[in-house]
């Protein structure tokens, strides 16, 4: 068995346009997306996966892309988020003052309409305290008295048109306990301005959603996050059921112990480093700290549920854009590399019928997931096999509607012997290779 030669002057061409190549093929991925849906499907999502609601791609339009062997693994797929930055979720209720007297709770507050996924939609918000509906006035502000002495505390309630929804909970005790005197009951003739709400704010926990909001494409589970200037008056952080604090507390500890040392000056064990203020003057502040929990592919909402030292507790919920990918083709199902449940090559088909003329070896990959759906807008990549004789230089292309990805890789006329290639398949999520090989006889299939 012979090894597969190729002349040197092609050979130093493909290293030379490697790069170039490569960045050609990924512009014209960019292309077909912004073709398909005017730009990023989902900006949360990787940004060069066609949008799984647009046409779908035949994937022959370009044909594969010649890239360098020290480009094979590039090409992929970039991480969610990479299009569009997520920004902290500002509550639908901005609580004002809570004043006190003779056991009555008078509270005001600002709804922000523009609160939510869309911070430029002016969506309506239904606002209730302890279930009595709340007039909002045309700029926003609401007040509500409550009886402390026959309810437990207050309990407010918002929800937008967009689904977006908001609940406040402040028990009695909270409310008393930020008044000007602490010990004062429920029907003493006393009043003062309460900030029961004022350990929440200053830690400054908030839901980070992304530019499109929180999309589910086909099932597949995603990740939400919050960040925290501080952790100090924090009791209880759930992101969809997962106690995050611990996650936060880990950071708030590393922050100050990094701080002690850069400084010699300690801070609370509950301040992050992001927290607004904090640090001494003149020293730039760093981001506040995050965490992240996954999102089951079923949720229907993200909710973020933060309860403070004072038994104070709000939660915000967002629900959840759920996206199908999968078409009908034929008898089959076809389904989008970001929906795509892992992938695997499902076969690797040769074709030598013009190896003698052209000196081309045709190659055919077909690809599929776990439920044996077809899989199309993966990247397949066709590469040298170490250690044998194969092919010069690696070729990428996007698999079709069809989940096939068409090669016509260049064969040396004195090639003779058995040819191995390595086959690679990716998605956003998951990667898989084989080597597959073929006989060839001095330019014609052995």
């Amino acid at each position: 068995m012979a090894p597969l030669l190729v002349r040197q002057g092609r050979g130093r061409i493909c290293s030379l346009l490697a790069v170039t190549a490569l960045a050609a093929f990924l512009a014209a991925a960019a292309a077909q997306v912004a073709a398909a849906g005017g730009g990023s499907p989902c900006p949360s999502c990787p940004n060069r996966i066609p949008p799984p609601s647009g046409p779908p791609s035949n994937g022959t339009g370009s044909g594969p892309t010649p890239v360098g062997s020290r480009g094979a693994g590039q090409g992929a797929p970039s991480a969610p988020g990479a299009a569009g930055a997520a920004q902290p979720m500002q509550p639908l209720v901005s609580l004002g003052s809570i004043s006190v007297l003779n056991g009555v709770a008078s509270l005001t507050g600002t709804v922000n309409a523009s609160a939510g996924l869309d911070a430029s939609a002016n969506v309506g918000v239904d606002l209730t305290v302890n279930a009595s509906p709340v007039t909002v006035s045309a700029g926003g502000q609401f007040s509500a008295s409550v009886d402390l002495n026959a309810d437990a505390g207050i309990d407010l309630q918002a929800s937008a048109s967009s689904g977006v929804q908001y609940d406040l909970s402040i028990p009695t005790s909270a409310v008393l306990q930020a008044g000007a005197s602490a010990s004062a009951s429920a029907s003493a003739s006393t009043s003062a301005t309460a900030s029961a709400t004022a350990q929440l704010d200053a830690d400054a926990v908030t839901l980070l959603v992304p530019a499109d909001g929180f999309t589910i494409v086909d099932g597949v589970g995603i990740e939400a996050q919050v960040q925290a200037a501080a952790t100090a008056g924090i009791a209880v952080l759930n992101l969809n059921g997962a106690n995050l604090l611990a996650q936060l507390d880990a950071q708030a500890s590393a922050s100050a112990g990094a701080s002690g040392q850069s400084s010699g000056s300690s801070s609370s064990s509950g301040s992050l480093s992001g927290s607004s203020g904090a640090g001494s003057s003149g020293s730039p502040s760093a981001s506040p700290a995050s965490a992240s929990a996954p999102v089951s592919g079923q949720a229907k909402q993200v909710a973020l549920t933060v309860t403070g030292t004072n038994g104070v507790s709000e939660t915000s919920t967002v629900p959840v854009n759920r996206v199908s990918s999968v078409i009908r083709v034929g008898k089959s199902s076809s389904v989008s590399a970001f929906g795509a449940r892992g992938i695997r090559i499902a076969s690797v088909a040769f074709d030598t019928s013009r190896l003698a003329r052209t000196h081309h070896l045709g190659v055919t990959v077909l690809v599929r997931d776990r439920r044996n759906y077809l899989v199309r807008d993966a990247i397949v990549m066709v590469s040298p096999t170490p250690h044998r004789a194969s092919v010069a230089g690696s070729w990428a292309a996007t698999s079709d509607v069809l989940g096939r990805a068409r090669f016509s890789v260049p064969i040396s006329s004195r090639s003779a012997g058995r040819i191995y290639v390595t086959v690679t398949a990716k998605t956003p999520r998951a990667k898989t290779r084989v080597t597959r090989s073929v006989g060839i006889g001095g330019g014609r299939a052995a």
